[in-house]
């Protein structure tokens, strides 16, 4: 008799804890319920707090943290809590306190996680090597979330399951096609992504996730048209930064405006010079040279580049006065 009271007590306790989960996951904008775990009868006091903040009591009315203004509610009968449209900061430990008129009754605590759904499929990256001397294929897999970090990995591979982010498999080519699935999860939602490899001696290139490759070309053909249009930009600025018919840099003109008489150009040379006429020996005043002055201009006649050429210049001869 007394061993049947015993196993009933036993299966009345699991019975209550499965009616009061210590921990409970919820999506944004749900609305959840905290379980006081207690009996009602007797009570004369009942109250809970989210931390050390008073959210609702019995017979007084708290005052609500601006956190939960208008979205938190007490029943008097069984002096469950019902929070609506949660929010992530309501996530964290939420204590039951209550009292009989004898003493005080043991402090139930409850632990809300509050969790974003996974909004898109993992990425996978697998890369397989051949070795020659077993004759089979050495698979790696990697799967990542896009944004979600606290998830769960789960793989399945035809009807194994193994735990992790990354695997690594051993196949041959007998076995044909393998299917490799991963499952992210974060207890509110999951989402999978699958691939395909098979064991061949030319697996030696790693594979990518559809979706990874296509990510990766968007960013390269972006970068090459940057490059582009980079280029264009300098070559169109180098060209407006260039003046027009600017030649003074290129060209190169010799004057002289010696006072400096010139020989019959009707003459015949003894050598004809190819492009500056060859200035010969003159015998000029101490006080003067060939050149008194070389000025650095732009003489264009019909479009034609003229370079002057410095003829061969003879002193004035003085007059004889010794007769």
């Amino acid at each position: 008799m007394v061993l049947l009271l015993l196993l009933l007590g036993v299966a009345l306790c699991e019975m209550e804890a499965s009616s009061c989960p210590t921990i409970i996951y919820k999506k944004l904008g749900d609305t959840v319920e905290l379980h006081s775990c207690s009996p009602s009868e007797g009570v004369i006091s009942a109250k809970w707090k989210h931390g050390n903040e008073p959210l609702a009591n019995l017979h007084q009315s708290a005052t609500e943290p601006l956190q939960f203004k208008g979205r938190v509610q007490m029943n008097p009968q069984n002096f469950s809590l019902t929070v609506r449209n949660l929010k992530p900061e309501d996530s964290g430990v939420y204590s039951f306190v209550s009292g009989d008129e004898k003493s005080q009754r043991n402090t139930v605590f409850v632990t809300l996680k509050v969790l974003e759904p996974i909004a898109s499929k993992p990425f996978l990256h697998v890369n397989t090597t051949w070795h020659s001397m077993t004759g089979s294929c050495a698979v790696f897999l990697d799967c990542r979330a896009a944004n979600n970090v606290n998830v769960t990995h789960k793989w399945r591979v035809r009807n194994q399951t193994f735990i992790g982010s990354t695997l690594q498999y051993n196949t041959q080519p007998k076995a044909g096609v393998t299917k490799f699935t991963c499952t992210i999860s974060n207890n509110i939602s999951e989402t999978s992504a699958s691939e395909t490899v098979t064991c061949s001696n030319t697996s030696s290139l790693p594979q990518l996730h559809s979706e990874t490759t296509a990510f990766i070309l968007s960013g390269a053909v972006g970068a090459g048209l940057f490059l582009t249009v980079l280029v264009c930009a300098l070559v169109v600025y180098r060209c407006k930064r260039k003046p027009a018919g600017n030649l003074a840099d290129d060209l190169t003109v010799y004057d002289d405006v010696s006072d400096v008489e010139v020989r019959d150009v009707k003459k015949p040379r003894a050598m004809s010079c190819q492009k500056y006429e060859t200035v010969g020996h003159v015998n000029l005043p101490k006080a003067e040279t060939v050149y008194d002055t070389i000025r650095l201009s732009h003489m264009t006649r019909g479009g034609t580049t003229l370079y002057q050429e410095v003829s061969e210049r003879e002193p004035k001869q003085e007059p004889d006065t010794s007769v």
